[in-house]
Protein backbone atom coordinates (compact mmCIF):
# COMPACT_ATOMS: atom_id res chain seq x y z
CA UNK A 1 0.00 0.00 0.00
CA UNK A 2 1.18 3.51 -0.77
CA UNK A 3 3.25 4.96 2.09
CA UNK A 4 1.20 8.14 2.07
CA UNK A 5 -1.96 6.18 2.79
CA UNK A 6 -0.19 4.53 5.70
CA UNK A 7 0.42 8.00 7.10
CA UNK A 8 -3.29 8.74 6.76
CA UNK A 9 -4.04 5.71 8.91
CA UNK A 10 -1.50 6.90 11.47
CA UNK A 11 -3.52 10.11 11.77
CA UNK A 12 -6.58 7.98 12.46
CA UNK A 13 -4.69 6.07 15.14
CA UNK A 14 -3.62 9.34 16.76
CA UNK A 15 -7.26 10.47 16.88
CA UNK A 16 -8.17 7.24 18.65
CA UNK A 17 -5.34 7.74 21.14
CA UNK A 18 -6.64 11.23 21.97
CA UNK A 19 -10.10 9.81 22.70
CA UNK A 20 -8.54 7.42 25.20
CA UNK A 21 -6.86 10.46 26.79
CA UNK A 22 -10.27 12.12 27.13
CA UNK A 23 -11.61 9.01 28.86
CA UNK A 24 -8.63 8.92 31.19
CA UNK A 25 -9.15 12.58 32.09
CA UNK A 26 -12.76 11.73 32.99
CA UNK A 27 -11.68 8.58 34.87
CA UNK A 28 -13.62 6.23 32.60
CA UNK A 29 -12.48 3.47 30.28
CA UNK A 30 -9.57 1.06 30.72
CA UNK A 31 -7.29 3.71 32.26
CA UNK A 32 -9.79 4.72 34.95
CA UNK A 33 -8.58 4.69 38.54
CA UNK A 34 -10.73 2.25 40.52
CA UNK A 35 -12.70 3.57 43.47
CA UNK A 36 -12.98 7.19 42.36
CA UNK A 37 -16.49 7.11 40.91
CA UNK A 38 -18.78 6.44 43.87
CA UNK A 39 -22.37 7.62 43.86
CA UNK A 40 -25.69 7.06 45.57
CA UNK A 41 -29.25 8.17 46.16
CA UNK A 42 -30.54 9.15 49.55
CA UNK A 43 -34.06 9.66 50.93
CA UNK A 44 -34.25 12.87 52.94
CA UNK A 45 -36.25 13.54 56.11
CA UNK A 46 -39.03 15.11 54.03
CA UNK A 47 -39.04 12.04 51.71
CA UNK A 48 -37.49 13.89 48.79
CA UNK A 49 -34.56 12.38 46.91
CA UNK A 50 -30.97 13.51 46.53
CA UNK A 51 -28.04 11.95 44.73
CA UNK A 52 -24.30 12.42 45.08
CA UNK A 53 -21.36 11.52 42.88
CA UNK A 54 -17.65 12.20 42.66
CA UNK A 55 -17.50 11.64 38.92
CA UNK A 56 -15.18 14.40 37.66
CA UNK A 57 -16.81 17.30 35.84
CA UNK A 58 -15.17 17.83 32.42
CA UNK A 59 -12.81 20.79 32.51
CA UNK A 60 -11.47 22.82 29.58
CA UNK A 61 -8.58 20.38 29.18
CA UNK A 62 -11.05 17.65 28.16
CA UNK A 63 -12.45 19.89 25.43
CA UNK A 64 -8.93 20.65 24.23
CA UNK A 65 -8.01 16.96 23.97
CA UNK A 66 -11.29 16.17 22.21
CA UNK A 67 -10.61 19.02 19.80
CA UNK A 68 -7.24 17.45 18.99
CA UNK A 69 -8.93 14.10 18.30
CA UNK A 70 -11.41 15.76 15.97
CA UNK A 71 -8.66 17.68 14.19
CA UNK A 72 -6.72 14.47 13.59
CA UNK A 73 -9.77 12.97 11.87
CA UNK A 74 -10.24 16.10 9.79
CA UNK A 75 -6.57 16.29 8.83
CA UNK A 76 -6.56 12.59 7.87
CA UNK A 77 -8.89 13.55 5.02
CA UNK A 78 -6.59 16.41 4.02
CA UNK A 79 -3.64 14.01 4.01
CA UNK A 80 -5.68 11.63 1.86
CA UNK A 81 -6.31 14.37 -0.68
CA UNK A 82 -2.60 15.16 -0.81
CA UNK A 83 -1.72 11.48 -1.15
CA UNK A 84 -4.03 11.25 -4.15
CA UNK A 85 -2.49 14.33 -5.74
CA UNK A 86 1.09 13.22 -5.13
CA UNK A 87 0.68 10.04 -7.17
CA UNK A 88 1.17 12.11 -10.34
CA UNK A 89 2.62 15.37 -9.02
CA UNK A 90 5.47 16.62 -6.91
CA UNK A 91 4.67 16.83 -3.21
CA UNK A 92 4.88 20.62 -3.44
CA UNK A 93 1.43 20.62 -5.07
CA UNK A 94 -0.16 20.28 -1.64
CA UNK A 95 1.34 23.54 -0.41
CA UNK A 96 1.00 25.35 -3.72
CA UNK A 97 -2.72 24.61 -3.99
CA UNK A 98 -3.35 24.51 -0.22
CA UNK A 99 -5.19 21.26 -0.72
CA UNK A 100 -7.95 20.58 1.79
CA UNK A 101 -10.62 17.92 1.59
CA UNK A 102 -13.86 19.81 0.84
CA UNK A 103 -16.84 19.22 3.14
CA UNK A 104 -20.14 20.79 2.07
CA UNK A 105 -23.81 20.43 2.94
CA UNK A 106 -25.07 21.23 -0.56
CA UNK A 107 -23.98 21.12 -4.19
CA UNK A 108 -23.83 24.91 -4.43
CA UNK A 109 -21.23 25.07 -1.69
CA UNK A 110 -19.17 22.30 -3.25
CA UNK A 111 -19.23 23.81 -6.73
CA UNK A 112 -18.23 27.23 -5.40
CA UNK A 113 -15.29 25.80 -3.42
CA UNK A 114 -12.09 27.55 -4.49
CA UNK A 115 -10.49 24.25 -5.56
CA UNK A 116 -13.56 22.98 -7.39
CA UNK A 117 -14.94 26.01 -9.21
CA UNK A 118 -12.01 26.38 -11.62
CA UNK A 119 -11.28 22.67 -12.05
CA UNK A 120 -8.14 22.81 -9.91
CA UNK A 121 -9.03 19.85 -7.73
CA UNK A 122 -10.08 17.62 -10.61
CA UNK A 123 -6.87 18.45 -12.47
CA UNK A 124 -4.77 17.63 -9.40
CA UNK A 125 -6.49 14.35 -8.55
CA UNK A 126 -7.90 12.97 -11.79
CA UNK A 127 -11.53 12.69 -12.87
CA UNK A 128 -12.35 9.39 -11.12
CA UNK A 129 -10.77 10.55 -7.90
CA UNK A 130 -12.55 13.89 -8.07
CA UNK A 131 -15.90 12.12 -8.49
CA UNK A 132 -15.05 9.98 -5.49
CA UNK A 133 -14.50 13.12 -3.39
CA UNK A 134 -17.76 14.58 -4.69
CA UNK A 135 -19.67 11.39 -3.89
CA UNK A 136 -18.27 11.53 -0.34
CA UNK A 137 -19.88 14.89 0.37
CA UNK A 138 -22.54 15.12 3.13
CA UNK A 139 -25.21 16.23 0.64
CA UNK A 140 -24.53 13.09 -1.39
CA UNK A 141 -24.20 10.72 1.55
CA UNK A 142 -27.26 12.01 3.41
CA UNK A 143 -29.51 13.73 0.92
CA UNK A 144 -32.43 14.21 3.31
CA UNK A 145 -30.45 15.65 6.24
CA UNK A 146 -26.89 16.56 5.17
CA UNK A 147 -26.28 18.70 8.26
CA UNK A 148 -26.80 15.58 10.40
CA UNK A 149 -24.18 13.66 8.45
CA UNK A 150 -21.15 12.82 10.64
CA UNK A 151 -18.78 14.20 8.00
CA UNK A 152 -20.50 17.58 8.02
CA UNK A 153 -20.50 17.63 11.83
CA UNK A 154 -16.78 16.77 11.82
CA UNK A 155 -15.96 19.73 9.59
CA UNK A 156 -18.02 22.13 11.65
CA UNK A 157 -16.67 20.94 15.01
CA UNK A 158 -13.12 21.32 13.72
CA UNK A 159 -13.92 24.90 12.70
CA UNK A 160 -15.43 25.63 16.12
CA UNK A 161 -12.34 24.34 17.86
CA UNK A 162 -9.98 26.31 15.62
CA UNK A 163 -11.74 29.62 15.40
CA UNK A 164 -13.91 30.23 18.44
CA UNK A 165 -13.35 28.34 21.67
CA UNK A 166 -12.38 24.92 22.91
CA UNK A 167 -15.25 22.47 22.69
CA UNK A 168 -17.58 22.70 25.67
CA UNK A 169 -18.60 19.43 27.29
CA UNK A 170 -21.51 18.82 29.62
CA UNK A 171 -21.40 15.87 32.01
CA UNK A 172 -24.73 14.22 32.83
CA UNK A 173 -26.04 11.10 34.55
CA UNK A 174 -28.62 8.53 33.50
CA UNK A 175 -30.22 6.93 36.56
CA UNK A 176 -32.65 4.03 36.67
CA UNK A 177 -34.11 1.88 39.42
CA UNK A 178 -37.36 1.24 41.22
CA UNK A 179 -39.37 2.27 44.24
CA UNK A 180 -40.65 -0.15 46.86
CA UNK A 181 -43.74 0.94 48.78
CA UNK A 182 -46.97 -0.40 50.23
CA UNK A 183 -48.45 -0.28 46.74
CA UNK A 184 -45.71 -2.48 45.29
CA UNK A 185 -42.75 -1.82 43.00
CA UNK A 186 -42.60 1.04 40.49
CA UNK A 187 -39.68 1.48 38.07
CA UNK A 188 -38.17 4.85 37.13
CA UNK A 189 -35.57 6.01 34.64
CA UNK A 190 -34.24 9.56 34.30
CA UNK A 191 -31.48 11.09 32.22
CA UNK A 192 -29.63 14.37 31.95
CA UNK A 193 -29.16 14.73 35.70
CA UNK A 194 -26.32 17.25 36.18
CA UNK A 195 -23.02 16.30 37.74
CA UNK A 196 -22.05 18.92 40.30
CA UNK A 197 -20.12 18.94 43.58
CA UNK A 198 -22.22 17.98 46.58
CA UNK A 199 -25.74 16.58 46.84
CA UNK A 200 -28.29 17.34 44.13
CA UNK A 201 -32.06 17.02 44.10
CA UNK A 202 -33.21 14.09 41.97
CA UNK A 203 -36.24 14.71 39.78
CA UNK A 204 -37.65 11.39 38.57
CA UNK A 205 -40.26 13.14 36.44
CA UNK A 206 -43.20 11.61 38.29
CA UNK A 207 -44.86 11.82 41.74
CA UNK A 208 -42.95 10.03 44.46
CA UNK A 209 -44.65 7.14 46.28
CA UNK A 210 -46.47 7.76 49.52
CA UNK A 211 -44.02 7.36 52.41
CA UNK A 212 -42.64 5.23 53.78
CA UNK A 213 -40.86 3.83 50.72
CA UNK A 214 -37.46 2.58 49.64
CA UNK A 215 -35.53 3.29 46.47
CA UNK A 216 -33.24 0.86 44.70
CA UNK A 217 -30.77 1.97 42.02
CA UNK A 218 -30.10 -0.46 39.18
CA UNK A 219 -27.90 1.77 37.07
CA UNK A 220 -26.24 5.17 37.34
CA UNK A 221 -24.24 5.78 34.20
CA UNK A 222 -22.32 8.93 33.31
CA UNK A 223 -22.42 10.33 29.82
CA UNK A 224 -20.92 13.49 28.36
CA UNK A 225 -22.60 15.56 25.68
CA UNK A 226 -21.60 18.42 23.41
CA UNK A 227 -22.72 21.89 24.43
CA UNK A 228 -22.63 25.34 22.81
CA UNK A 229 -22.20 24.05 19.25
CA UNK A 230 -24.78 26.53 17.89
CA UNK A 231 -27.31 23.72 17.55
CA UNK A 232 -25.00 21.55 15.47
CA UNK A 233 -24.95 18.62 17.89
CA UNK A 234 -25.89 20.03 21.30
CA UNK A 235 -26.92 17.20 23.60
CA UNK A 236 -25.27 14.49 21.50
CA UNK A 237 -22.99 12.11 23.37
CA UNK A 238 -19.36 12.87 22.57
CA UNK A 239 -18.24 9.25 22.32
CA UNK A 240 -21.05 7.94 20.05
CA UNK A 241 -20.66 11.03 17.87
CA UNK A 242 -16.90 10.61 17.67
CA UNK A 243 -17.29 6.97 16.66
CA UNK A 244 -19.77 7.98 13.96
CA UNK A 245 -17.32 10.56 12.59
CA UNK A 246 -14.45 8.11 12.87
CA UNK A 247 -16.41 5.45 11.00
CA UNK A 248 -17.30 7.88 8.23
CA UNK A 249 -13.68 8.95 7.72
CA UNK A 250 -12.54 5.31 7.76
CA UNK A 251 -15.12 4.46 5.09
CA UNK A 252 -13.84 7.25 2.85
CA UNK A 253 -10.23 6.16 3.34
CA UNK A 254 -11.09 2.52 2.63
CA UNK A 255 -12.96 3.59 -0.50
CA UNK A 256 -9.85 5.36 -1.80
CA UNK A 257 -7.61 2.27 -1.61
CA UNK A 258 -8.44 1.28 -5.20
CA UNK A 259 -6.84 4.44 -6.53
CA UNK A 260 -3.53 3.57 -4.95
CA UNK A 261 -3.62 -0.08 -5.93
CA UNK A 262 -4.25 0.81 -9.57
CA UNK A 263 -1.57 3.47 -9.60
Amino acid sequence: MDEHLQNVRLKMARADAHIEEVKAALNIGPRAVAGQRTHGIGIQDDWTLEYTTDIPVPGPECGIILGEAIHQLRSALDHLLCALAMRNHDRSICEELRLQFPIHKDAAGFLSNRLVSQGTLESALGTREFRFVEDSQPYQRNQLSPTFDPLYILGQLDNIDKHRIVLVLDQRLAISGYFESAKGMAPFAVSHQPVKPGAQALDVGRPLPEPPYAVRVENMAPFIVFSETDGLCDGAGIFPMFRAMQGTVATIIDGSVRFFENG
